[in-house]
């Protein structure tokens, strides 16, 4: 059974060691998102403090981590292109999957976690955003329901293609 699980203090350790791996596997699959650094350990020290870093967790082993930021970010209100819905937002980002757990089609279960997170607090428009060489992630996204609406410029300064659903409630 899959499920998510707020990440608590002292255990961000744990969460950057995910973030780590899936920067390797970025730079192996010829990626440069998260290769300058970000997401750092104050990145996830923040997504602690402000209750939105969470573990994957699969028969009560963590194996992943995302973040589920309900308050959206804000540097997903500038697009160059439309979003298709207008209202408050959450963002879903930082998802990795560890190495051993890959290609099992938990990515799509740990989004739709990461919806119903959003959803229980009636938040119903999700947004991501994903490198443009990240060609993975965006044939996830696209499957499970996202349209792209445009691209969005980083935290880390980078071009991300920027997607969006808006889920019936």
């Amino acid at each position: 059974m899959l499920e998510l699980r707020m990440v608590k203090k002292g255990e961000e350790e744990l969460a950057l060691n995910f973030i780590d791996e899936a920067r390797v596997y970025l730079k192996e699959q010829g990626i440069e998102q998260w290769q300058n650094g970000y997401p750092s350990m104050d990145t996830i020290k923040e997504d602690v403090e402000f209750l939105r870093g969470y573990f994957i967790v699969k028969d009560n082993k963590e194996i992943g981590y995302i973040c589920v930021d309900i308050d959206g970010k804000a540097g997903y209100q500038e697009i160059d292109g439309e979003w298709k819905a207008s209202g408050r937002y959450s963002v879903i980002n930082r998802m990795t999957i560890s190495k051993k757990s890959r290609d099992k089609g938990l990515a799509d279960a740990a989004f739709k976690l990461a919806e119903e997170i959003s959803t229980k607090r009636n938040v119903n428009i999700i947004r991501i955003a994903t490198d443009i060489s990240n060609k993975k992630m965006q044939h996830i996204i696209g499957k499970l329901g996202y349209y792209h609406c445009g691209n969005i410029v980083s935290a880390d300064g980078g071009i991300r293609l920027a997607y969006e659903k808006v889920i019936e409630m």
